[in-house]
């Protein structure tokens, strides 16, 4: 997400629509650079383990959600 401000919304709308997906998760925000342009990659997690992570990405997926399982660091939502 290109500003803090929009990454809270997309979490909103994800959490909306996918509320049985991400019913309980937690969200951060990493700061990432791409492209030497600055982003807020959006995370939501607080998985047992790394396969149920990924078994929650495959059900985003086929839902056609982007969804990709890395490692859970970042600074919470306001």
């Amino acid at each position: 997400y290109s500003s803090l401000d929009n990454a809270l919304i997309g979490w909103e709308t994800l959490s909306n629509t996918y509320s049985k997906e991400l019913c309980g998760l937690l969200a951060l925000t990493e700061k990432v650079t791409v492209n030497n342009r600055q982003f807020f990659s959006l995370r939501a997690g607080g998985f047992e383990t790394k396969d149920m992570a990924d078994i929650a990405c495959t059900q985003l997926t086929n839902k056609n959600q982007y969804c990709r399982s890395i490692r859970f660091t970042g600074d919470k939502l306001p």
